[in-house]
C-alpha cells in the first residue's frame, strides 16, 4: 500500500488486536484507535479519524449491530471489514444492513488483509476466496 491509512480495531480480545497490530505495521497503516467491545465506537472520538474499522463480528454483545448502525449515521466515510473467528458466523445480509463492507477470517494471512482493505477502500464489498468456494461447493 502507498497511501497512509488510517486504521481502528474493535476486538475483545487483546492478544488478537495485538498481533493484528504486528501485521498492520507491515503494511504501513497508522493505527488510529483500539477497543474491545462496540460501545468505544461511540465514546472514543478517535475511531471517528479512522479510515478503515476492523471489527470482530463475532463478538457476543447484544447491541454491536445498532452501535456499529449509529457510528456509520454520523461516519458515513467509514469502511468497516468484519472479522469472524468461522465462515458459519457470516450473515451476510446482517453484515449488509449493519454497513460492513466485507470480511475475513481471523486466521488469514497478511495479504489476505492487505487485499480486503484495499478492495474496500475502492468501495468493492469484500470476500475471501475460501468462502467463495465453500458457498460453491454447498450449490
Amino acid at each position: 500500500m502507498t497511501k497512509h491509512i488510517n486504521i481502528a480495531i474493535i476486538d475483545n480480545h487483546e492478544v488478537y488486536r495485538n498481533g493484528l497490530k504486528v501485521v498492520l505495521s507491515n503494511l504501513h497503516v497508522n493505527i488510529v484507535a483500539e477497543g474491545g467491545n462496540s460501545t468505544e465506537l461511540i465514546n472514543n472520538p478517535k475511531f471517528k479519524t479512522a479510515d478503515i474499522i476492523l471489527m470482530d463480528i463475532g463478538m457476543q454483545c447484544t447491541d454491536c449491530g445498532q452501535n456499529l448502525i449509529s457510528f456509520l449515521k454520523d461516519n458515513s466515510d467509514a469502511q468497516v471489514i468484519g472479522m469472524v473467528q468461522h465462515f458459519e458466523q457470516v450473515r451476510m445480509d446482517e453484515m449488509r444492513l449493519a454497513g460492513i463492507n466485507g470480511f475475513f477470517t481471523k486466521n488469514t494471512n497478511r495479504r489476505e488483509i492487505e487485499r480486503a482493505i484495499e478492495t474496500v477502500l475502492l468501495g468493492t464489498f469484500y470476500m475471501p476466496d475460501d468462502y467463495n468456494k465453500l458457498k460453491t461447493n454447498e450449490l
